[in-house]
């Protein structure tokens, strides 16, 4: 019983991993303050918990997701460089 908890508890740090790469995709600066850098969902059995911090003073973010089904816990650790958004720097269009 607890093999198959901890493999739930695997998938389910996996899937916080992936909402986070989700979400860079679509905005780089989700996490940022005033946004939560945490985010918490229970699915299935369990839930997963994801942090992100930036590391250094560049673009890499540190990620660390946890996954609890009943008694067993997972951990995923990820240091990842962010892309950056489509347009990233600001465009001014005039008439003349």
């Amino acid at each position: 019983m607890y093999r198959q908890s901890s493999s739930e508890a695997f998938y389910l740090a996996d899937a916080a991993v992936e909402h986070a790469r989700v979400k860079f995709l679509a905005d780089r600066s989700w996490w940022l303050p005033p946004n939560s850098p945490t985010f918490t969902d229970t699915l299935g059995r369990g839930r997963c918990d994801l942090t992100v911090t930036q590391f250094g003073t560049g673009d890499s973010v540190d990620l660390v997701a946890d996954g609890f089904v009943q008694n067993a816990h997972r951990r995923i650790e990820v240091r990842a460089k962010v892309p950056p958004t489509g347009f990233d720097i600001p465009l001014f269009v005039g008439a003349t």
